[in-house]
């Protein structure tokens, strides 16, 4: 087997795992509290991790500075990030969930440019934006009768949010100095996000029942294990192996996953409209990366410094 075959199975398997992890999030949250299933979730998962770096206690020096960095991060990725997806999930589609959470770079880009001002926009990133807004608008055109809810147009809110917490987080771990052993920083900001969600349950959720139907409890093993420990180190693998451009494509494929797997197995919605809308928000997608990537390489000739770039 070629070196580079073992990667590729492995990024198949994160364009796998991750892009089931809405199906089983959304089985998950339908009989036990969002806040505590993701909670438990993250706790269980970092305590596995926690168990490896027992026997493999990573040999640089670990600071204050970077477990406080790792705790913030953590809260952002996982409570914040993942947690607010699980809420939503209550009300919206998993595939609906899914291409929310496909927008980092266009998120990347308005940070930049507004925020940062170390971006500049170009033919292709406008172009992007505006075909990730109208593929937006083709989903929801095929959910205008839930957006009478109030309920809905929260989920909806509230998972917006949620990927943008997600990205505040990528642009921490991008800025600060965390540490150099990966496993010690999924597994400690699994537990700080973990823990930030445990408080979220008792304090939002304290009166709600939890049934652990089956369902429920293999959701959960699921995403504990293969959505979380298995994926994760099989990123890192491919992260390792194969270039960056490359593994990002897994950001992509998640969506189709999800809208797949959430239409043959909890029946939601997909026809032409709604391939055509994803297909035209990942082309969105695309374009965003590439005119970020151009932008890099002008940066990169100029001698400027590099923008902020999500791969």
């Amino acid at each position: 087997m070629k070196p580079e075959k073992p990667a590729i199975v492995a990024l198949l398997l994160v364009c796998f795992f991750w892009g089931t992890t809405y199906l089983a999030m959304r089985v998950g949250v339908q009989t036990c509290p969002p806040f505590l299933f993701s909670a438990l979730r993250m706790l269980f998962a970092s305590a596995i991790m926690g168990t490896y770096l027992m026997f493999n206690w990573p040999k640089t020096k670990i600071t204050g500075r970077m477990i406080w960095l790792n705790a913030l991060a953590g809260v952002l990725f996982f409570c914040f990030g993942v947690g607010m997806v699980g809420w939503a999930e209550k009300q919206i589609p998993s595939g609906l969930a899914a291409l929310i959470c496909s927008l980092p770079p266009v998120w990347i880009v308005l940070i930049n440019v507004f925020f940062y001002r170390i971006e500049k926009f170009n033919a292709l990133i406008i172009l992007g934006i505006l075909f990730g807004l109208g593929g937006m608008v083709l989903v929801f055109h095929e959910h205008l009768g839930d957006l009478v809810r109030p309920e809905y147009r929260l989920a909806v809110l509230v998972c917006v949010m949620g990927n943008f917490s997600w990205v505040l987080a990528t642009l921490l771990m991008k800025k600060g100095r965390p540490s150099e052993f990966p496993i010690f920083n999924a597994g400690s900001q699994m537990l700080a996000g973990g823990l930030a969600l445990m408080f979220l349950h008792w304090g939002f959720e304290g009166g709600q029942p939890v049934i652990w139907a089956t369902n429920t409890v293999l959701a959960l093993v699921y995403l504990v294990l293969f959505g979380s420990v298995i994926a994760f180190a099989a990123y890192l693998y491919a992260l390792a192996k194969l270039p960056v451009t490359l593994v990002s494509l897994h950001t992509y494929a998640n969506v189709f996953v999800a809208i797949a797997f959430g239409a043959i197995l909890l029946h939601e919605q997909l026809n032409m409209t709604i391939m055509i809308a994803v297909g035209v928000t990942m082309g969105g997608i695309y374009l965003v990366n590439k005119g970020l990537k151009n932008n890099r390489k002008k940066e990169e000739i100029t001698g400027l410094a590099p923008a902020i770039v999500l791969d």
